[in-house]
């Protein structure tokens, strides 16, 4: 989705952008031909020198200059191949596990010192902190439409990205039937991925409270335009609910979302549980209980996350690799007023 979130602005600015995959979510081919994006299949495996010159010959067939990359097959070795083959590139990371990073852009919104990740070795530009996380054009439009507090039964968002890895929503659920008997209404997602929605449908079956179900929301930012707080996994989530202005638990389902939900702690957005191992029930509970009793907390939490994410980020970054083009620093193509081409990896 992040990838897609860029893909989106490259196209506003007059981009031909296309996908490479060898693998994805149910209905994201659908997706992409909606938004009139191509997608064209490899057959993998994903990150090996064949694969590096698969997408190199994609990239010279659509005239795209200019390639990003995500994921964590995709090493300084595999990276080497295509820098070779011509092609500029922009990394997507948030684990700083795929160095040694040189003569490309890194983008990695988790992290806002270079020095939490990266060393005197990576020789890249970095494009570092929630200021560059790339969200989409739907939170931009719903900054302006969260209001105020409202006189009403709390309403809390769960949601635990596209499959929840570590089955977290039903126990949620739950949990929720074990706190105060403050009474609350509960929006529940279940992404494309999710491996056990009848379990989570029997959950909402015995809870005392108000729940309703959404099955791969189209939007997203409406959802979390009327929650009053969420729970949620600590992925890119984390930046959208920062940019409309809603606190959050944040569970650390896996190592790579640790830095993010440090810094989305630390800058006063919400809390954060370690769910790697399992729900720690206490922890969460007590979170939520601290966030639910205190408006001026989830006052002060929503003005910090809205201060620190401006949902223009895919914008900036889109931006950048126009730039980057026309300035000369990548390679330009023998029609000089075609769009820049861009592809996705």
């Amino acid at each position: 989705m992040r990838c897609l979130s860029l893909a989106l602005e490259l196209k506003a600015r007059g981009a031909a952008v296309g996908f490479a995959m060898t693998e994805a979510l149910p209905g994201f081919e659908a997706t992409l031909s909606a938004h009139g994006i191509w997608l064209n299949w490899l057959t993998g495996p994903a990150g090996g020198r064949d694969d590096a010159m698969d997408v190199i010959a994609l990239a010279k067939k659509h005239g795209a200059k200019s390639v990003v990359v995500d994921g964590y097959a995709f090493t300084a070795d595999y990276r080497t191949h295509l820098k070779a083959g011509g092609l500029t590139l922009l990394v997507i990371d948030d684990y700083g596990n795929i160095g040694p990073y040189r003569d490309e852009h890194v983008l990695n919104p988790n992290v806002i010192s270079r020095g939490l990740l990266y060393g005197a070795e990576d020789s890249a530009t970095f494009l570092l902190g929630p200021k560059y996380a790339l969200l989409r054009p739907q939170f931009q439009s719903h900054r302006a439409k969260r209001g105020r507090a409202r006189a009403r039964a709390p309403r809390i968002l769960i949601t635990a990205g596209a499959s929840d890895p570590k089955n977290v929503t039903a126990p949620l659920i739950d949990m929720l039937d074990s706190l105060n008997p403050i009474a609350v209404t509960v929006d529940v997602v279940i992404g494309p991925g999710f491996r056990s929605p009848a379990r989570i449908r029997e959950a909402v079956r015995r809870s005392r409270h108000s729940i309703r179900v959404y099955e791969t929301p189209n939007d997203m930012a409406a959802l979390m335009t009327d929650a009053d707080l969420c729970i949620t996994a600590a992925g890119s989530t984390l930046w959208e609910l920062a940019t409309l202005g809603v606190p959050a638990v944040a569970l650390v389902v896996a190592d790579n979302q640790l830095f993010g939900a440090r810094t989305f702690v630390q800058t006063g957005c919400g809390f954060m549980a370690d769910a790697r191992h399992g729900l720690p029930q206490a922890s969460v509970g007590a979170a939520l209980t601290r966030i639910l009793g205190d408006q001026c907390l989830r006052r002060r939490m929503g003005e910090a996350g809205r201060r620190l994410v401006d949902a223009r980020g895919a914008a900036r970054v889109a931006q950048l690799l126009c730039d980057l083009r026309s300035s000369g620093s990548a390679p330009v193509t023998s029609e000089p007023r075609r769009p820049a081409g861009g592809w996705s990896r």
